[in-house]
């Protein structure tokens, strides 16, 4: 998987910032705030499609799509770069149901799991148009960038049985205690419009990797039944029992000591949010161009006389 360790992650970071730098500054706005809102989609060991766990929007399902909900702030620091902070609410859901994968269909689990969090991105403008349209007003302003950072959240899976929800954590299914609070890294690339240099509507795209397996609950083999409770029980292993046509692997399969899940990858999520925001002027510190300032500015023809000694 793309990122896969840290260390690539870090490397990443480390040429970005020394790109960001190089750079002149092309910014037209210090600062802006607003709200996010868009789609979310999980990617882990439920669900997917026909084959087996396959990485990014190989093994995306649209069907398991939800929402997620924000704040957000921005602030240039210096140049083309800026930075930003996040606070969110983003809800993830999985099925076996929904996948084409025999063994995740005879499997049958399912999950839903609301998270929140917080976060900061360091973003890269790589493309900025002034004036769009060339309309000589300077109006409507394009920015285009890409943003990574890091960030924190809070998470609870839970699976429906029943008719009611039991949060899964505590039941330790696999017979591991994962902690609810983790750490994430968002990548993202994105544009918005700056229009009437007062309001801010953008759009952005892109992945956030976390560091546990466990946002779906699943991640390791079964374990022995013996001793736990009912609703552990239960939950552990929910194969599909009417298999008309002998298409779905034994129920045997989904037992002590068989693998439950893949725990070689971690669990993250895609996002495509739209943003809508104020903006706030700043200091424009380019003395080539300043979109503040009228295209045309006229000149008085009158000039100052200058103060002379008489000559006799």
């Amino acid at each position: 998987m793309f990122f896969k360790s840290i260390k690539n992650y870090l490397l990443f970071l480390a040429v970005l910032c020394s790109l960001l730098n190089s750079q002149k500054a092309v910014a037209q706005y210090d600062k802006d705030y607003g709200f996010t809102v868009g789609a979310v989609s999980y990617l882990g060991d439920i669900g997917g499609k026909e084959d087996e766990a396959r990485p990014w929007l190989l093994d995306l399902k649209l069907e398991s799509t939800r929402w997620n909900l924000g704040v957000y702030g921005r602030k240039r620091l210096s140049g083309d770069l800026y930075g930003r902070f996040d606070l969110g609410y983003v809800r993830l859901e999985g099925a076996d149901s929904l996948s084409q994968n025999p063994a995740r269909v005879g499997r049958n689990l399912s999950f839903r799991n609301d998270i929140f969090g917080a976060s900061i991105r360091g973003e890269y403008v790589f493309y900025s148009d002034f004036d769009v349209g060339n309309s000589g007003s300077y109006e409507t302003n394009l920015s285009l960038y890409a943003g990574a950072g890091v960030g924190v959240f809070y998470h609870n899976p839970k699976a429906k049985y029943q008719g009611k929800w039991h949060a899964l954590q505590p039941l330790q299914l696999e017979g591991q205690e994962y902690k609810k609070i983790q750490a994430s890294m968002p990548i993202s690339l994105g544009l918005h419009y700056t229009i009437r240099k007062e309001y801010r509507v953008g759009f952005e795209v892109g992945y956030v990797f976390t560091f546990t397996d466990y946002l779906d609950d699943v991640s390791g083999s079964y374990i022995d039944t013996l001793g736990m409770s009912d609703i552990q029980k239960a939950l552990i292993s929910r194969p599909v029992e009417d298999d008309i046509n002998g298409s779905l692997p034994l129920q045997q399969n989904y037992e002590y000591p068989s693998p439950r899940g893949d725990h070689t990858d971690d669990d993250g999520y895609f996002f495509a949010t739209v943003t809508i925001g104020k903006v706030i002027k700043g200091k424009y510190k380019n003395k080539k161009f300043n979109p503040h300032k009228r295209r045309y500015k006229y000149i008085s023809s009158k000039r100052k006389k200058k103060r002379t000694k008489a000559k006799f």
